[in-house]
């Protein structure tokens, strides 16, 4: 299924009544669970691909966003493709933070968390 089509999907979802300061019960995904999943049906894997100027990658985390991210945990630098599923999630949740996604309409949140990570802003 098309990024387009998955995103499409998501928009069909019934909003949920909890604001966006309340947390969401334990049985329902948060909008940023639902948005990494999203996320991570398409950066899924290690990939070096000369026409990507991210270089090497390991779920959509390039070497050098993930040197930052240990540096600032004081941590021995290493290769992204030993990424552990908890660093990713730490790290996406930089973008999804930095960008306030939580104060979002889900809709945009969605279309602007795509746009931070792809632009590497966090």
């Amino acid at each position: 299924m098309s990024w387009f089509n998955q995103v499409a999907k998501i928009f069909k979802r019934k909003p949920d009544k909890a604001s966006a300061t309340q947390a969401a019960p334990a049985s329902k995904l948060s909008n940023f669970d639902v948005a990494l999943k999203l996320v991570l049906g398409f950066e899924g894997g290690v990939s070096n691909d000369k026409a990507d100027h991210g270089g090497l990658t390991n779920f959509g985390v390039t070497q050098s966003t993930y040197n930052a991210y240990l540096s600032r945990k004081n941590l021995p630098l290493t290769s992204v493709t030993s990424i552990t599923e908890d660093e990713v999630r730490a790290i996406y949740r930089q973008y999804w933070d930095e960008i306030d996604a939580d104060k979002m309409l889900f809709k945009a949140a969605i279309v602007v968390f795509d746009m931070a990570i792809n632009s590497g802003s966090a």
